[in-house]
């Protein structure tokens, strides 16, 4: 099939251009930098989370080990995880934060494991801060929704079933906090964020986590960067197509036969 190279040219180049804006369509990449461009120290908040600490329901067992290497063991059992007072830190329900941790942890510090690096979270958000404690069931700290006033926001964490009981812990409202980091915004009536290491037994855990949130802001004023790059990789996708389909509709210019000569 003939087709002009003129247009053929721009089709080319259309399809360059959307392959340049696909990658920048994407919300994870977009988020790292631009926090890492527009925040400021007042808008980032950081704080350590306990190895220990748990919100979700869980074993309640204590682990004995030495510690800090002087000849005796020392208990270890779970605590509260990592509470943040939104207000205080500087947040408010409808901004968007990024969220992002490091860390050393050993997920098993009563055996001969290895240390890990760079622990998965998990994280709620709610409208109070209480934490239920309930110790009715032996063995087990309860009950499932341990944070009755958690509000759902972000993709949820599925977390696995407790280590010894083999009992669920999953609940819908919170979201993981793994790799780089991830960005959610504050939901409506959220006062409170707690974090927790992703862990189906944390008795056992030593180490040290740390987690860093940063107020995404749009310093300039208007639509977020990510959405005009996004709008501008639909108009991309858009002008491509219309391109191939003005390319399928084009008939092939065809010879005009000569005329026979009478003999």
């Amino acid at each position: 099939m003939w087709i002009n190279k003129r247009v053929l040219s721009r089709a080319l180049l259309i399809l360059l251009l959307t392959g340049l804006f696909v990658p920048l369509v994407n919300p994870n990449a977009n988020q790292i930098v631009k926090v890492e461009g527009q925040q400021t120290a007042q808008n980032i908040f950081e704080a350590d989370v306990p190895v220990r600490g748990v919100y979700l329901l869980s074993d309640d067992n204590t682990v004995v080990w030495d510690d800090n290497g002087d000849g005796v063991k020392e208990e270890h059992n779970i605590e509260n995880p990592l509470i943040v007072d939104l207000a205080d830190a500087g947040f408010k329900p409808g901004d968007l934060i990024f969220i992002r941790q490091r860390g050393r942890i050993n997920f098993a510090a009563d055996g001969d494991y290895p240390i890990g690096i760079d622990p998965s979270l998990s994280g709620v958000f709610s409208s109070s801060n209480t934490l239920l404690w309930d110790r009715s069931q032996e063995g087990e700290v309860g009950p499932l929704h341990r944070v009755p006033d958690a509000i759902d926001a972000g993709i949820d964490c599925v977390t696995p079933d407790t280590y010894y009981g083999k009992v669920s812990t999953d609940i819908p409202e919170d979201f993981g906090i793994s790799g780089s980091g991830v960005s959610i915004g504050i939901p409506s009536g959220a006062a409170y964020l707690m974090l927790a290491v992703v862990d189906p037994g944390v008795s056992n855990n030593d180490g040290w986590i740390k987690v860093t949130i940063e107020k995404v802001t749009n310093e300039g004023g208007g639509f977020p960067l990510e959405y005009i790059l996004a709008a501008l990789g639909v108009v991309a996708v858009i002008a491509v197509l219309l391109v191939l389909v003005m390319l399928k509709r084009r008939k092939p210019k065809t010879q005009s036969s000569p005329q026979l000569q009478a003999s």
